[in-house]
């Protein structure tokens, strides 16, 4: 590999923005590290460009699967200059209608999983006093009304964005909040709450 190339760790890159960005960088000729539940799904796109990408099998929300992913990685191309994680996915309902296993998933993947990646590169990046962590969230443009939890789910991680900024900028690593403020990605999963009926009728308003 090309050690001048930066080199990109970018989990989900199968739909909206992370797509997208993968699709540029490696078209830029720079490396890319492309981590999916099911990495058949990124097949192409590694094909495509096998000299600069590498994809691998991940679940954020497992840190042991988050060790493995971000070793493999370094293993590859002997560092991770940029982490550009996404919060997109979506639970539509009231708040009185959440279910509390699907609440406690979505935070978990839109929330903790990726700041869990950014605390695994943060060391490596501190040691070389160099990198950047790149937070792509996809900001409703409707009142949060019955999208209260997929609002909340980016609000906390964008606040943890912003304070890590403040920790890191010092020691050389940079943090840059993407949010284009274009809607949900259309794509993205989006589970339904358990419906009660005084609540029907009122999503739309």
């Amino acid at each position: 590999a090309d050690t001048k190339q930066p080199v990109w760790f970018i989990p989900d890159p199968t739909t909206g923005l992370a797509a997208a960005l993968a699709e540029a960088v490696l078209a830029s000729g720079q490396h890319a590290v492309l981590a999916a539940r099911l990495p058949s799904q990124l097949q192409a796109l590694v094909e495509r460009h096998p000299e600069q990408a590498l994809a691998l099998a991940l679940d954020a929300t497992d840190t042991a699967a988050v060790d493995m992913a971000i070793a493999a990685a370094e293993r590859r191309f002997g560092r991770i200059d940029v982490l550009a994680t996404s919060a997109v996915q979506r639970y539509p309902g009231a708040i009185e209608e959440g279910e509390e296993g699907a609440m406690r998933a979505l935070f978990d993947e839109n929330v903790f999983g990726p700041i869990n990646l950014a605390r695994r590169v943060l060391p490596a990046m501190r040691a070389r006093r160099a990198g950047h962590v790149v937070m792509l969230t996809c900001a409703s443009v409707q009142a949060p009304a019955f999208e209260g939890f997929g609002h909340a789910a980016r609000s906390a991680l964008e606040a943890l964005a912003e304070a890590l900024f403040y920790e890191v900028e010092p020691l050389g690593i940079g943090v840059t909040l993407v949010d284009p403020g274009s809607g949900d990605d259309a794509h993205a999963p989006a589970p339904r709450a358990a419906g009660i009926a005084h609540y029907d009728g009122l999503a739309g308003r």
